[in-house]
């Protein structure tokens, strides 16, 4: 719940947002991949999962 609120607060106030809060909520969103990735046996879904967590690395 604190997640998501978090994220419509990255969302909203993206412009003002500091490189520390930047870099963690990206670490974070790196964690979560991770998990996803690990937990779920869908191929179809980690693909794509996959495609996300490329794009995040290339930024």
């Amino acid at each position: 719940e604190e997640f998501l609120t978090s994220i419509k607060d990255l969302i909203t106030q993206g412009k003002s947002l500091s490189y520390d809060k930047a870099y963690y909520y990206f670490m974070a969103a790196k964690v979560i991949l991770d998990t996803l990735e690990r937990t779920i046996d869908d191929p179809e879904i980690t693909n794509r999962l996959w495609e996300l967590r490329h794009k995040l690395g290339h930024h």
